[in-house]
């Protein structure tokens, strides 16, 4: 993948799947993951479902403990719809498909880019990368670089 060269790979964890972030600048950061054993992620809309409650999810200024929850409603009576705080869209990089999210409002949300299958010599393996309240330069920066992105076979 193509990158600017300010931008510094962090290395987290490298066993039979590679965690890693990258550090766009001092304040926004990707983090990746590179490996089996991703075949069911779902989308990050924002919030997330226990029981019958609703919570969000918020950042928070505690950097050891990044975000925190936030009680949103009930199920029943949360217009879903409305809620969600992405869109997501479709398309193939260098041949794979690959699922990009983005928040509605820029620099309010989570930012993805999520390959099912990569077909390499360890079969299939899935790559998610992200980043959180991205500012509107690197949310571009990182969609033309991931555009350049191309995995060993």
């Amino acid at each position: 993948m193509k990158i600017p060269n300010n931008w510094k790979y962090i290395k987290k964890r490298e066993t039979d799947f590679i965690l890693g972030e990258i550090a766009l600048d001092k304040k926004d950061t990707l983090q990746f993951y590179y490996g089996k054993n991703l075949n069911n992620f779902e989308a990050n809309k924002g919030f997330y479902i226990i029981n019958d409650s609703v919570f969000l999810y918020q950042e928070n200024e505690d950097k050891v403990n990044r975000y925190k929850d936030k009680f949103y409603g009930k199920a029943d009576t949360v217009n879903f719809k409305n809620l969600s705080n992405t869109k997501s869209s479709f398309e193939v990089i260098n041949n794979i498909n690959a699922q990009i999210t983005i928040p509605k409002k820029v620099g309010t949300g989570l930012t993805w880019v999520y390959f099912k299958k990569i077909k390499t010599k360890e079969k299939n393996v899935s790559f998610l990368i992200s980043g959180f309240n991205l500012s509107e330069e690197n949310q571009q920066a990182f969609l033309k670089s991931i555009r350049t992105i191309k995995f060993k076979k």
